[in-house]
Parts: C-alpha cells; structure tokens; sequence
C-alpha cells in the first residue's frame, strides 16, 4: 500500500457504490420484467386466441393445447434457466465495478462517477 497516498473521500465512496448497487437492481429489475411478460404471453395468448391458433400444429398438436398441456411448462423452465444465466451475469459484472471502486479507493485515487471528463 502507498503511504503517500490520500485516503479516498468517504462520502463519494458511499455515493458511487450505491449507484452502483442502484445499477444493479435496475438491470436485475429489467430482466425480471422481460422474463415476467414472455411468461405472461406464454400463459395468456394460447389461451385468448386459442380458435385462431388452432390451426396452427406443434409436434402434431393444435398449438393451444400443445402449450396448455406442456408447452408452457417448458417455457417457464427456460425462462428460469434464461434468469439464471442473466443473473450470474448481472452478479459478476456488479462484483467487477465494486472491486474496481475498491482497488480505487485503496489506491488513494480520486473517485469519479465512472464517466470520462470532456
């Protein structure tokens, strides 16, 4: 550790680590919300327009029964498998921006807002 280096202003610390966790809700908020209505389709439109789709077939099937009887049930397993995936993502990228802000304020740099000067 540098001796000569400034501790970094605690309050811009706590500033930028807490965007940073409002960051991260955010985008977990958004993939919640986008997963949610490809469900919500998933459930309601075989169900609503069902005479209009019937003649559409999937493994033989009329495509609302098909998705009735196990269709959606496949869907939502994806959709899990879909959140999982983003969530690790979401996770890992949220660790990488707080150890960075870490590695900074350790470093005695200065603090910024993550956006370049111009």
């Amino acid at each position: 550790m540098n001796s000569s280096a400034t501790p970094a202003d605690p309050v811009a610390l706590a500033e930028r680590r807490a965007r940073l966790a409002a960051a991260y809700w955010r985008r977990n908020l958004v993939q919640i919300a986008v997963l949610m209505f490809v469900g919500f389709a998933a459930t309601f439109v075989p169900v609503y327009w069902a005479p209009e789709l019937s003649s559409l077939r999937c493994f033989g099937w009329p495509l609302p029964f098909y998705m009735g009887a196990q269709g959606a049930m496949l869907l939502y397993l994806l959709l899990i498998c879909c959140y999982a995936i983003g969530q690790r993502r979401n996770d890992a990228h949220f660790k990488r921006d707080l150890a960075a802000l870490e590695a900074c304020a350790l470093s005695g740099a200065t603090i910024t807002d993550g956006r370049e000067a111009r």
